[in-house]
């Protein structure tokens, strides 16, 4: 059996029969957006996503519902609301295939399997160690999609960014301002591991009800220039924590957004269909 390139084993995986407690531990070990769910047998029968675990969570936390026997609840119960898991089957490498992952609405990594079961993920991230990309400086990141980034200030509550958790587009990332600059960004990893630490403590509704959002923010992260070229994005983007996402500014470094690393590979389609034919793909 041929594995598609790139592909590396699940970094995460979840029984059904595990605890909520386990469910977050593994929810903040890598930069997936979501977790995959397997059964006894190793067969792949959901999945769930990050922002509703973390939503889920919030939601408890709230209501002063973490009593001691909470975390220990099966990972089935209802609450979590476990989706319908879309595995992608791919055996045989080819330059289509991987242009048909880019096309796809939504997902930035693959859980693939066999017979069934979840054997390895595949992220489109790995396409970024395929090329230097030197040859596409034409292209310039104002000619992608850039997408708004849902914000607070560094002073404002953590109530504000369970409301912004709870909005119909689900962010994929909280951008943390001061004084109207970008400061630093919140990946949901970085909020799951604090309402995790949170949850741990008998003080949790008090604790988080007087806590800044500063406190789980991360101060490092890339960004490009709205009129620079799609080339120096994908650079940037491997420099980034989670190789999916960079900030846009303008040359008054004036945050604008951010982008994709999807919606920036689509742009160098055809040097990805060139690279692919002769070039094994690095593990991210």
């Amino acid at each position: 059996m041929k594995l598609l390139l790139g592909t590396y084993p699940p970094t995460s995986k979840v029984y059904i029969t595990d605890t909520v407690k386990t469910l977050l531990e593994n929810s903040f070990v890598n930069f997936n957006l979501t977790i995959p769910i397997i059964n006894s047998d190793g067969k792949l029968v959901g999945k769930i996503s990050k922002v509703k675990l973390a939503n889920w969570l919030l939601e408890k936390i709230f209501r002063e519902e973490i009593i001691e026997n909470t975390l220990y609840t099966p990972i089935d119960n209802i609450d979590l609301k476990i989706e319908q898991a879309k595995p992608v089957e791919v055996f045989d490498l080819t330059p289509e295939t991987i242009v048909n992952l880019l096309h796809s609405k939504g997902d930035y990594e693959f859980y693939i399997t066999h017979d069934g079961k979840l054997i390895g993920e595949f992220s489109l991230s790995s396409l970024l160690y395929i090329s230097s990309w030197k040859s596409n400086v034409g292209i310039r990141v104002e000619e992608l999609f850039v997408k708004e980034l849902v914000s607070v200030e560094h002073e404002a509550s953590i109530t504000e960014i369970l409301n912004n958790l709870s909005a119909p587009n689900e962010p994929e990332l909280i951008g943390v301002t001061y004084a109207k600059n970008l400061v630093g960004l919140i990946m949901m990893e970085d909020l799951l591991q604090y309402l995790y630490n949170v949850a741990e403590d008998r003080g949790a509704v008090n604790k988080i009800k007087g806590s800044k959002p500063w406190v789980i923010a991360f101060p490092d992260f890339s960004f490009v220039y709205m009129d620079e070229s799609v080339s120096k994005a994908l650079r940037a983007l491997k420099r980034t924590r989670d190789k999916k996402f960079v900030i846009v500014q303008n040359r008054r470094e004036e945050t604008l957004g951010y982008i994709s690393v999807k919606d920036a590979l689509l742009k160098v389609e055809d040097e990805i269909t060139l690279k692919l034919s002769t070039q094994r793909i690095k593990e991210r």
